[in-house]
């Protein structure tokens, strides 16, 4: 049992279904357009704003294996109380999986040196976000929210010249240790504590 929040247009659905039929997938977005779009890749969609909804008013005592929330947290007025509401929809032993643009990649710290903030970081606006946060904020607000970090993974782009120096296994595992210098966006798997 997966529950996508925000699903979009349902490119994760879409693509676990490629994966797997043995996947129960839910779809769920504040966009009613997004919600017709991705329907056809989901067994199930249900319109849900996190910022304002509770989840037992929208799914009930309904658990999930894996809520996944990529791309949203950054956007949300309060992210904590949208972890807790994820933490909620999670069996026992379930994962919550999240994504965060990290505003301390390398890149941009040069950027803020220089005095320029990385409008690179925005897809559209950048009012877009309501956040910004690095590995170490990111994983305050999940400690609050009473998540523990069990994997982290995500896009690590170092500078070229760190890149060349490091062969590739030992490069893999510098980056990942050092996920909030070279992570330019960062994926991490959580639990309940």
């Amino acid at each position: 049992n997966i529950l996508d929040i925000g699903c979009g247009e349902g490119t994760l659905g879409m693509l676990l279904r490629q994966m797997s039929a043995n996947y129960h997938t839910h779809g769920c977005d504040i966009s009613e357009t997004s919600i017709d779009l991705a329907r056809q890749y989901y067994d199930k969609t249900t319109l849900f704003n996190i910022d304002v909804e509770e989840p037992r008013d929208v799914f009930g005592n309904k658990k999930f294996d894996i809520v996944v929330c990529i791309e949203v947290i950054e956007h949300l007025l309060d992210p904590q109380a949208a972890l807790e509401k994820c933490k909620y929809l999670i069996k026992q032993d379930g994962f919550i999986i999240t994504s965060f643009p990290n505003i301390a990649w390398w890149k941009y710290r040069l950027k803020l040196l220089k005095g320029h903030f990385p409008e690179e970081s925005r897809f559209y606006h950048h009012a877009e976000h309501l956040h910004d946060f690095t590995m170490h904020s990111f994983t305050k607000i999940l400690d609050q929210a009473g998540l523990k970090i069990i994997e982290i993974g995500g896009e690590f782009i170092p500078p070229k010249l760190v890149k060349n120096l490091l062969p590739g296994k030992l490069a893999n595992r510098v980056f990942k240790r050092y996920p909030n210098l070279f992570g330019y966006q960062i994926v991490l798997k959580t639990k309940k504590l």
